[in-house]
């Protein structure tokens, strides 16, 4: 998101669950044995305060040992190796509170927070679904169920619990950071039906226009808006915004830019429609991210935010310093050193980024995305080897991206294998038939197999997809605005 020139994090707060560890000193399941209960779970109570994962682990397995029917105790131990950092041990003790009491919001909620963690966010809806029908007014519950949603490409849903967590919780700035990147989602949704709809038409030359003038590139935006009225001369409501920066131009006056054009324009077109929801829900991500910096300038959100924006203008370096001031308070939030990695790959700065990828390993071990840029890096390094362990490691994970055949085609080819190269490669346009990239590594792979017609064939769709792409830009930069996180 660019701030105007004119962003899965882990739960912060324990629930409830914690102090039923006391109450079971009075309960009637204790009187068994009420010393080892009494000192287990003070002894548990203390670590969890001073921060003691690991020994609250050991006092909860403890007792849980002495109270095995009682649901609270097994959730009790799952939050203990979900703050340990141990999701999967945390699963575990949360399917055995679950086995005992079914409606146990705190495991329900947090059994989903681990699923999320581990990457399987398909896993976590329906035990977050749960949690919002026996806990409505659960910010957290609506919070995570929104992020589930989120991750597997379902904004609208994800945007309803978001906006119902801000009521409850109305200064978290992980609520209204979500919120902000659920819109942002619903934004290029609907770029890319205008795409489809108008694909040269005045729309996405305008919606290209306005991010030019949200990144403080008068030039660009002006070049955009005259395309766009050019298209159609009805958009009567550039005429003002042209102007004025014209006169800019004309005289040098760095002055104020102006703020994109209100369409005014009395049709109901679906390319019109789609420009107005794009348009819409960009507004509505700013004024969620603005929410952030009302609530705390500091917080490290207010600084991922900023660093997105920064990211989106391509201002590397201000870029990463931004995210840099995120993990110095978050050290272990998700994405942040894959965002540092992905820009310092942009750069050629491959070695370095191989580092924050590692970095982000740590966070999210079994995350594909993350093996993936960690092959590709080892392949620009020329690590072969590592960078086939790293991709294939990607492609037994959990939604690896398409891009892991495209690169392990180029490093068949790197190899000398032409024949395993075209079987990667083919696979990968398979599923995406618009990266110009492939088709050339095809070409070579197809030269190489001496079979110069399906070569042909190939170098005809990179030569079409090439110049497409050249004529792609104002879709491209439309959505750069727009980008997941």
């Amino acid at each position: 998101m660019i701030v105007s020139a004119c962003r899965r994090s882990s739960a912060r707060r324990l629930p409830a669950g914690w102090s039923l560890v006391l109450l079971l000193l009075a309960s009637p399941a204790a009187a068994q044995d009420a010393t080892q209960v009494a000192r287990h779970a003070e002894a548990a109570k203390e670590a969890q305060a001073r921060g003691d994962f690991a020994t609250a682990i050991q006092e909860l397995t403890a007792l849980a040992r002495l109270l095995p029917e009682r649901a609270d105790v097994q959730s009790n131990l799952g939050l203990a190796y979900f703050f340990h950092k141990q999701p999967k041990e945390a699963l575990a003790a949360f399917e055995k509170a679950l086995d005992i009491d079914p409606d146990l919001v705190s495991a329900l909620i947090f059994s989903g927070i681990a699923h999320q963690t581990l990457s399987s966010p398909p896993r976590a809806t329906p035990l977050l679904q749960r949690a919002v029908t026996l806990a409505p007014v659960d910010p957290l519950a609506h919070t995570w169920l929104a992020h589930s949603y989120v991750a597997q490409d379902r904004p609208r849903e994800a945007v309803d619990h978001f906006l119902i967590a801000s009521r409850h919780a109305p200064r978290d700035v992980d609520v209204w950071y979500g919120l902000g990147q659920a819109y942002l989602q619903l934004g290029r949704e609907a770029v890319m039906r205008l795409a489809e709809i108008a694909p040269a038409g005045a729309r996405i030359a305008q919606l290209s226009g306005d991010i030019w003038l949200l990144r403080g590139e008068p030039q660009n935006a002006l070049t955009m808006y005259e395309i766009a009225l050019k298209r159609r001369p009805a958009l009567v409501e550039l005429t003002s915004v042209i102007d004025e920066l014209r006169e800019q131009q004309d005289t040098a006056r760095p002055g104020d830019l102006p703020a994109p054009a209100l369409p005014t324009t009395k049709t109901s077109s679906a390319e019109d429609a789609q420009y107005l929801a794009a348009t819409n829900s960009r507004e509505r991500a700013q004024r969620a991210f603005e929410r952030i910096s009302t609530i705390d300038p500091d917080s490290y959100r207010a600084h991922q935010v900023m660093a997105e924006s920064l990211e989106a203008q391509e201002r590397v370096d201000e870029a990463i310093d931004e995210y840099r001031k995120v993990l110095r308070v978050k050290p272990d939030l998700a994405s942040v050193h894959l965002a540092i990695g992905n820009l310092l790959m942009s750069e050629g700065r491959a070695k370095e980024a191989l580092d924050e990828y590692r970095q982000e390993l740590r966070v999210r071990p079994d995350e594909s995305e993350v093996h993936y840029r960690i092959g590709r890096s080892f392949l620009v390094l020329g690590m072969t080897d590592d960078a086939e362990t790293s991709l294939t490691r990607a492609l037994k994970l959990t939604d690896p991206p398409a891009a892991v055949h495209r690169e392990l085609g180029r490093l068949h080819l790197t190899r000398g294998k032409p024949a395993d190269a075209a079987r990667a490669l083919a696979t990968y346009v398979g599923s995406t038939n618009d990266d110009a990239s492939a088709h050339y590594l095809l070409v070579r792979a197809y030269r190489a197999l001496g079979d110069t017609t399906a070569a042909e064939r190939h170098l005809a769709m990179y030569e079409r997809l090439s110049a497409r792409d050249e004529q792609d830009a104002s879709l491209k930069n439309a959505l750069s605005i727009f980008r997941r996180r």
